[in-house]
């Protein structure tokens, strides 16, 4: 992980450049803050080549599969985003466990302080 990212590299990166870190912080942990953060997560894999999937109703689908799936070439990578106070269902819990049981699976549970690292992995593609 590149602990050397200063916040002006992570802003440049994000879709609205005017946000301070504590902004960014702020309108991650708010009402609609896991849709906040998962659209800087997708438009910085977007950036790097990635293909990525995201549930647009999670309702209907399988209770606790991850937020995004990600495939670039030989990689995949599966990520739960969570707010920063957010918690995992146990369902949540669940599928991660498992699918951090296959060799080649990236298992990740991503928070909105998490972003050196979100940018590490997924520009080191």
């Amino acid at each position: 992980m590149n602990t050397d990212a200063t916040f002006e590299e992570f802003l440049n990166s994000t879709p609205d450049p005017d946000f301070t870190e504590e902004g960014w912080l702020a309108k991650c942990t708010g009402r609609r803050g896991e849709a906040f953060f998962e659209s800087w997560v997708e438009h910085i894999a977007s950036d790097n080549g990635w293909n990525f999937y995201h549930t647009w109703r999670s309702d209907r689908s399988q209770k606790g599969y991850p937020d995004l799936h990600l495939i670039k070439d030989t990689r995949q990578i599966f990520a739960e985003l969570k707010t920063v106070k957010g918690k995992a269902t146990t369902e949540q819990k669940e599928w991660l466990y498992d699918l951090d049981k296959v060799p080649t699976n990236e298992v990740y549970l991503w928070r909105p302080n998490d972003w050196r690292q979100i940018k590490e992995i997924l520009s080191n593609a």
